[in-house]
């Protein structure tokens, strides 16, 4: 069926007719397996739930493990790129016909949709020559919907990892959980999913609403605590964690706005306000998260970008510009709305003091104020490769147009970028020079739910773009607290943490080293690890050795003059 759409908008309302199909399917396959006691009816759960997970997301990173990757199609950089200008061009058309709309410029409008149409027929038949030339082209197409068995991620994990799985519709909530060993499919009983969906709501009010943190302060301490640990007994408690260390989560509509870390392995039993001492669940585990089991097998490849060097962004805001005394074609690159993003963006003083931090450490590339625009980043990525990519500025998430959330560069009146990185552009961006893609932002993994594919956010747009791991934020960042967080971070991928261990780890630190309402998960758990989670190599700068051995030469040097005049003294008593 979806071969019959080209743009991401259609595909994405095929997969959401689907949704429902899958969910009833589910539910006829469990009656069957309790009437009949058949595992395989049961097993059959799992394949639903893959069915109806991320499948445009999985697409993608087929087709570009097949056209980008050693030994892909043979299609030449440059045609792949022709290929993705198309698509670009034709997202940014889109944007400029909800300008329109908002405008009420009928004109403007219908010039736009004629450009799309003229766009998608030269689109069509660029694909339609690409086929004919290379017959691997579209070869990802025959596997699209293939979904990877239990075994198969079981061959994946590691002895220490548990892979937990969740399908949800109106009636039922299935729990998968796959280990090394066992397979095992539960239904939570009793469930009520507008008691579910009020519970994930509470939690998430009391983890990022800051007014009611700080203006009913108990009461929200209270509402954590229990919602914090009731979507811990049901959504997680099970004798399969015992002896884990690793917990790879696949979620499934609101789950995917909770993170796992904050859940409460335990009933509070402090009378007071303690945030610091709760027995949160990222003490017990490394958590990472995926989109589905197929992409956790599929985005497996052999990654050609460990040179340990980074790639750094720090935007600055805080100038403003009067767009009308600039030439034509820089107010033609930017609406109004774009100016006005500009003019109104809050400096974050903060971002340039974490990028100074990981520069002073690590080797890399590193761009602040005005050379931290869009067109460097572009560039950069262009043409270099970096173990990470790390962006640290203001995101905006468009919550009813996904593909127009955007990062926030610093603006430096370019007449061919516009310094605000969408969504649409970055899925076709190559991902291909980059390992790990850490968005110092706020709500990067964050956007709307689309039924049948996820959270469509801009840490998802990375991914999209070939990207293989991704830390994104779930919520408004502190400018001052997450630098303790990204810090403690990078210090665990320097040491040769897994990226989920070292996430762990930066959590666990900032917990042991704040108290009272610093220990809020508001400032802590927003940033989480999405995909790959290998170690990677870190390039640290020399500065420590060379310190080391400036001081240990300086000792020495004074201990000679010392000993030079004690035997001077000494011959002169003589």
């Amino acid at each position: 069926l979806r071969d019959h759409y080209i743009d991401s908008e259609s595909k994405l309302l095929s997969i959401h007719r689907l949704r429902p199909i899958y969910e009833k399917a589910a539910t006829t396959a469990w009656n069957l397996h309790k009437k009949q006691a058949n595992e395989a009816y049961k097993l059959s759960i799992f394949d639903y739930a893959e069915h109806s997970k991320s499948a445009l997301l999985n697409e993608n990173i087929l087709k570009f493990r097949n056209n980008y990757t050693e030994g892909g199609t043979g299609i030449s950089k440059e045609l792949l790129q022709k290929e993705e200008t198309y698509i670009v061009q034709i997202g940014q058309c889109k944007e400029h016909i909800l300008e329109a709309k908002k405008e009420q410029n009928k004109t403007k409008e219908a010039a736009y949709l004629q450009k799309i149409l003229l766009l998608e027929q030269e689109l069509d038949a660029f694909e339609q020559h690409l086929q004919e030339t290379y017959p691997s082209y579209r070869s990802w197409d025959h596997g699209r919907d293939s979904i990877v068995s239990p075994k198969e991620v079981q061959a994946h994990l590691a002895a220490d990892e548990l892979f937990i799985e969740y399908f949800i519709s109106d009636q039922h909530f299935f729990v998968i959980y796959i280990s090394k060993e066992v397979v095992k499919i539960k239904e939570v009983p009793d469930f009520d999913a507008a008691l579910f969906n009020e519970k994930i709501h509470n939690l998430r009010h009391s983890l990022s609403n800051v007014s009611f943190i700080i203006q009913e302060e108990k009461k929200a301490y209270q509402l954590f605590c229990s919602t914090a640990h009731w979507l811990y007994t049901n959504c997680l408690e099970d004798e399969l964690l015992i002896g884990k260390k690793h917990l790879i989560i696949v979620p499934d509509r609101g789950l995917h706005y909770v993170p796992f870390e904050v859940l409460l392995t335990k009933q509070n039993k402090h009378k007071g306000i303690d945030y610091q001492s709760l027995p949160y669940l990222i003490q017990e585990y490394a958590i990472h998260y995926e989109y589905s089991a197929a992409i956790m097998v599929n985005n497996q490849r052999k990654v050609n970008t460990t040179n340990g060097k980074i790639l750094g962004f720090a935007a600055n805001y805080g100038k403003q510009f009067d767009y009308k005394k600039f030439p034509s074609q820089l107010t033609k690159e930017r609406s109004a709305e774009e100016t006005h993003t500009h003019n109104s963006a809050a400096p974050i003083p903060g971002t340039i003091t974490e990028l100074a931090q990981i520069e002073q450490r690590f080797k890399g590339d590193f761009y602040t104020h005005e050379a931290a625009n869009e067109r460097n980043f572009k560039q950069q990525l262009k043409h270099q490769n970096y173990s990470v990519v790390h962006l640290a500025m203001h995101g905006i998430v468009d919550y009813n147009h996904p593909a127009y959330s955007a990062l926030l560069f610093t603006e430096n009146l370019d007449s061919l970028e516009d310094n605000l990185l969408y969504s649409y552009e970055t899925q076709h961006l190559n991902g291909n020079h980059a390992n790990l893609v850490v968005l110092s932002a706020c709500k990067t993994g964050y956007g709307k739910y689309a039924q049948g594919e996820g959270i469509i956010s801009l840490g998802r747009s990375f991914m999209y773009a070939g990207v293989p791991s991704i830390v994104m934020t779930l919520w408004e960042l502190n400018d001052e607290t997450s630098i303790e967080v990204v810090q403690s971070f990078y210090t665990g991928l320097a040491n040769g943490l897994t990226k989920d261990q070292a996430m762990q780890q930066a959590k666990i630190e900032y917990l042991q080293n704040n108290t009272g309402f610093t220990a809020h998960p508001f400032f802590w758990a927003s940033m989480i690890c999405i995909g790959d989670q290998q170690a990677i190599p870190l390039t640290q700068r020399p500065l420590d050795w060379y310190w080391y051995v400036l001081g240990a030469v300086g000792f020495w040097v004074l201990f000679l003059i010392l000993r030079s005049r004690i035997n001077i003294y000494v011959q002169d008593k003589i």
